[in-house]
């Protein structure tokens, strides 16, 4: 029998051309990130619209507080002249508050409309605000009784801390 001939090698395969491939469509993705950054700012736009007054509103009640704060010293010697001889001091407590930011001046004296009660009044100035510069608050407490001190203002009262605000 014949045998049958070998079979011949394989044909060299042809490479077949691929379509060219499109770029992946990203139009979708640019206009969503174009959107998210719209609403980002105006996110912060809107935060800060919000942040910056409150802010500065604080730093106002800080200066008033600060004030208040600084004088102190003279509420403590003026009760303690209340408890040694139980009159209100003149201007003769020796009180320094210059290079105090935001206090310009102090007086002291009593209520013209009550002579039973020590008054103190702190002249705000100096403060680079004019919601603040030349305005009043006034520290009062009753001469007999130990009394606590009473405070009111011309500020509005947001500027003012809790105890001087009126309702």
């Amino acid at each position: 029998m014949s045998s049958l001939p070998p079979l011949p090698p394989p044909l060299p395969t042809a490479a077949h051309p691929r379509p060219a491939t499109k770029p992946p469509q990203r139009n979708g993705c640019l206009i969503a990130l174009a959107i998210g950054g719209i609403a980002l700012v105006a996110l912060v736009a809107i935060l800060a619209a919000l942040a910056i007054p409150a802010y500065q509103q604080y730093v106002l009640r800080s200066k008033v507080m600060a004030a208040i704060t600084a004088t102190h010293p003279l509420r403590n010697a003026i009760d303690t002249r209340l408890a040694q001889g139980g009159e209100c001091p003149g201007s003769n407590i020796a009180t320094d508050f210059k290079g105090m930011q935001g206090v310009e001046r102090v007086e002291i004296g009593q209520l013209a409309e009550d002579s039973t009660r020590c008054v103190y009044a702190i002249h705000l100035g100096g403060t680079g605000s004019e919601q603040l510069d030349g305005r009043t608050i006034w520290m009062d407490r009753a001469k007999s009784g130990g009394g606590a001190w009473n405070c009111r203002s011309d500020l509005d009262n947001r500027y003012l801390p809790p105890a001087c605000r009126e309702d």
